[in-house]
């Protein structure tokens, strides 16, 4: 079976094992530019914020 060439793999594992077994495999079916990254869940916290607006009435055209 002829492969094609190009394209990317994207893989979420929970910890590093599973990450290293994974980068592994890759290696040994001759994937290059193999690159591991950390994806650190942050909560935000929203808090509403008043802004007083400027009152422009005094701009009307005449």
């Amino acid at each position: 079976m002829q492969w094609a060439k190009g394209g990317r793999f994207c893989s979420f594992s929970p910890c590093i094992e599973q990450s290293q077994r994974c980068c592994e495999a890759l290696d040994t079916h001759k994937f290059v530019e193999i690159q591991t990254m950390e994806i650190i869940h942050m909560e935000s916290i929203v808090k509403p914020k008043y802004i007083p607006t400027l009152d422009l009435d005094f701009v009307k055209h005449k």
